[in-house]
């Protein structure tokens, strides 16, 4: 690894890894909590819902739809895990929920 020397307005400053820099640097913009911001496009009809809804609620239209969002991806998780898990409890005798229910009763 190499060591790298500045020179900032005429002041040296001391030789420090860049690596260890670049990795600060990413950590700080891609592994922080910072939000993400996603840009959607909303036919009239929905656009309408979702602004009364968020009068009604008091709710802002962010909170409603990253709400939504969090719900369908639940949904669609547990529906991928489902479908792969399905081969083994059926050859466990799982055939429907009830049965996975009195299993773990």
């Amino acid at each position: 690894m190499a060591n790298v020397r500045l020179a900032i307005m005429g002041s040296a400053m001391p030789p420090f890894n860049y690596l260890v820099v670049l990795r600060c640097l990413t950590t700080f913009l891609f592994d922080s909590d910072m939000p993400a911001t996603v840009t959607i496009r909303l036919e009239d009809a929905l656009q309408t819902r979702l602004s009364r809804l968020s009068a009604s609620t008091g709710r802002t239209r962010s909170d409603l739809v990253r709400e939504a969002l969090e719900r369908q991806l639940a949904l669609i998780e547990f529906s991928s895990a489902r479908r792969k898990t399905r081969p083994f409890a059926e050859r466990a005798g799982w055939l429907t929920d009830e049965d996975v229910f009195d299993a773990v009763s």
